[in-house]
């Protein structure tokens, strides 16, 4: 396909919003080397900020500060949507970095939704596309196009939305990257698997069962989760295989002392589930 003259150059700023995984089900592993999950998630006010600037031609560039060019999952994300509708265009990408690298909160994953449903919304491409090409770019990538609380089955790229609560909550990144591989190798030698419960069940009292096999690449992530419960969190759990953590008060008060005491050791940020 190829796009009007008259339509290029145009450019477009998104944001790439972070999700946690309020809880994160790991079920078994996969023929396929991948594992079986089910996991409830929401996106929080946490965002990267993208540039994309369309025009004539053919390549496409990817700055970034983290995996720059075709190591970056967005560059992966574009090329697929293009080649997926047939489009010849030359891409200028560029994503600040605004959510943790390594920390369980999508960022990777994130930037390339961002960019599949901006450049789909140009080309004017069907949805079931979007989610197609989303699901080859990467398991959790899906997910991303979709708003608010969804929960996520399979491999991860099996979404659907479902009703939540909004609120504030403490997110806490310990000075720690894990390596989700890492993780899911540690969970295959001792695997930790939970049954889901009810949606409201599971909202009330999330669970990951990663928390072991990632505490054991990063302990800070269950120090942390005890400080936030030692300073009156109700719920204190880990994101996705690590490193951040997020709490929930009943007191705003608790809140603001929590981040206040734990912001002297890590990263602390105060954030919107939406």
């Amino acid at each position: 396909m190829s796009i009007n003259s008259r339509d290029l150059p145009v450019s477009f700023h998104v944001r790439a919003y972070a999700k946690i995984n309020w809880d994160l089900h790991v079920l078994a592993r996969r023929p396929d080397g991948y594992h079986e999950i089910d996991s409830l998630v929401v996106r929080i006010d946490l965002y990267d900020e993208i540039d994309i600037s369309i025009s004539n031609g053919k390549g496409i560039i990817v700055d970034c500060e983290i995996s720059p060019g075709k190591d970056n999952l967005a560059y992966k994300a574009a090329s697929l949507l293009l080649e997926s509708f047939g489009a010849d265009l030359s891409l200028e990408i560029k994503i600040k970095k605004n959510i943790p690298h390594g920390a369980g909160l999508g960022g990777g994953s994130s930037d390339a939704a961002a960019v599949i449903s901006c450049l789909g919304s140009f080309i004017g491409m069907k949805e079931s596309l979007l989610f197609e090409t989303a699901a080859k770019a990467g398991s959790d990538v899906p997910s991303f196009l979709l708003e608010g609380w969804r929960r996520m089955t399979g491999r991860g790229e099996i979404v659907e939305p479902l009703k939540g609560f909004e609120g504030e909550i403490l997110l806490v990144c310990p000075d720690c990257h894990v390596s989700t591989p890492k993780v899911y190798s540690n969970w295959d030698q001792k695997p930790v698997s939970s049954k889901p419960a009810s949606i409201p069940d599971r909202l009330e009292l999330p669970q990951n069962d990663l928390f072991e096999a990632a505490n054991l690449v990063c302990p800070e992530i269950g120090q942390a989760i005890n400080s936030l419960l030692d300073h009156g969190a109700n719920i204190a759990s880990m994101s996705g295989s690590g490193s951040s953590v997020f709490a929930l008060f009943k007191q705003k008060a608790a809140l603001f002392e929590a981040a206040q005491e734990l912001g002297k050791k890590y990263t602390c940020h105060k954030v919107r589930i939406f």
